[in-house]
């Protein structure tokens, strides 16, 4: 008797086929596993011993879109409270970028071709950053391709899901779609989606997202913004951002060692008040080989608007530097005229090291206490305030340091009156 369910035309059953087929197959997916494995190994970093001739010919020194605060493919913290004016400051920065020039007349603009820059603002609303960059007025170019300034507000930053909890990859496309050099984030707070960025697990989370950012072929740089909550029942920070560890000041607004330790270059801006008079200190520290460690602390002045950042001029400044710079810049002050080489010679290097005697030239330079010639030699300046009144630079120092100080010997006085 035939069973119905049977075909008469099936070819028979070949159990050394069949076996044959199978270890091919097993052998396709081995092989397909195996060159998985090899993809997912190449994307990943290396360990392994550089000889000399690795050191030369795969490293390149690192270029800077601004120096020393934003090299290019790098992370940047920038910290700060909410009344320090970090905003304004970053789009007064965006609108230099743009032109192509300097940063404060201090920090070197390094870029050879014009810029593509996102802001994502979780804050602002649209009118706020219009009317924000019309009351900067000449810090920004007066037209320039849309292209070239992309910014989303706290309207569409969620629309777009443009957070960096659970989103990160939106963000990568968001850069990825308008080819970003540089794209700033403000701020971790208010992109977190609730999360408690405080929290170290949390932290490098959101870091190691973002470090993903960092290695599209064109290398973006990637600057974002802390905003620390404020203390219960109003209590105050127990460090200053003048204390000599400035490491301690990041550490108490961060909230948590990640955003430092995994960060490039960490930025911190806040106002202070000194002898009656108020400030917007900057400061910041990085690991970038190639550069300063640690600069500032710079004084800017701002515009009643809140709109302008500027570096002060104001002799009142004198008060605040360190006191070893202090006694630098005094006997700077007593030479009026001198050169690099001189400037390590005592008594105008007080025993202080070269690089604190450079530090000062470059904070005494940036205050506008020194000019420095087309042939290398620096001149003391007679300085203006704030408010455009003149003030002499002997009248600024007579109100800044003690005549005891007196520290000038006679061959130097020969030295700089033989080249007047």
């Amino acid at each position: 008797m035939v069973n119905p369910n049977t075909d008469t035309n099936a070819t028979p059953f070949d159990p050394v086929a069949d076996a044959m087929a199978k270890a091919k197959a097993a052998a396709a997916k081995l092989a397909q596993d195996k060159k998985k494995k090899q993809d997912e190994e190449s994307t990943k970093p290396v360990a392994r011993a550089y000889n000399g001739a690795d050191l030369a010919v795969t490293f390149k020194p690192p270029t800077y879109i601004l120096r020393p605060i934003i090299p290019r493919g790098r992370l940047i913290l920038l910290v700060g409270d909410s009344n320090a004016g970090k905003t304004p400051f970053l789009y007064q920065l965006i609108g230099n970028l743009l032109k192509q020039k300097d940063f404060l007349k201090y920090f070197k603009n390094e870029t050879e071709e014009p810029l593509r820059i996102g802001m994502i603002d979780a804050e602002s609303t649209s009118e706020d950053i219009g009317w924000r960059k019309q009351r900067q007025g000449s810090e920004w170019p007066e037209s320039f391709p849309v292209e070239r300034f992309v910014w989303t507000d706290r309207e569409t930053t969620p629309v777009l899901k443009l957070d960096i909890n659970d989103n990160v990859k939106k963000i990568q496309k968001f850069v990825e779609d308008n080819r970003l050099d540089l794209v700033i984030l403000d701020n971790l707070h208010a992109l977190s989606a609730g999360a408690n960025i405080a929290k170290p697990e949390v932290a490098s989370k959101i870091i190691t997202g973002l470090n993903a950012i960092l290695h599209l072929p064109w290398k973006p740089s990637l600057l974002f913004v802390h905003h620390p909550r404020k203390k219960p029942g109003g209590e105050k920070y127990k460090t200053s951002i003048l204390d000599p560890d400035f490491m301690s000041w990041l550490q108490e607004l961060s909230g948590t060692m990640v955003w430092i330790n995994r960060t490039d270059v960490r930025l911190g801006i806040a106002r202070i008040e000194k002898n009656g008079n108020e400030y917007t200190v900057l400061r910041g520290m990085h690991r970038v080989p190639g550069s300063e460690q640690q600069f500032g602390p710079i004084y800017l002045s701002i515009d009643d608007d809140h709109d302008v950042a500027k570096i002060s001029n104001s002799p009142d400044v004198l008060d605040n530097l360190s006191k070893k710079i202090r006694e630098i810049a005094e006997q700077m002050k007593k030479a009026q005229r001198f050169t690099r080489a001189d400037s390590i010679k005592q008594p105008i290097r007080c025993f202080a090291s070269k690089k604190t005697v450079g530090r000062a030239i470059k904070l005494l330079k940036a205050h506008g206490f020194l000019n420095e010639t087309s042939s290398g030699e620096y001149r003391w300046q007679d300085l203006q305030d704030d408010d455009d009144a003149a003030v002499s630079s002997t009248a600024a120092f007579d109100s800044a340091f003690p005549d005891e100080h007196e520290m000038i010997i006679k061959d130097e006085r020969e030295l700089y009156s033989s080249r007047k």
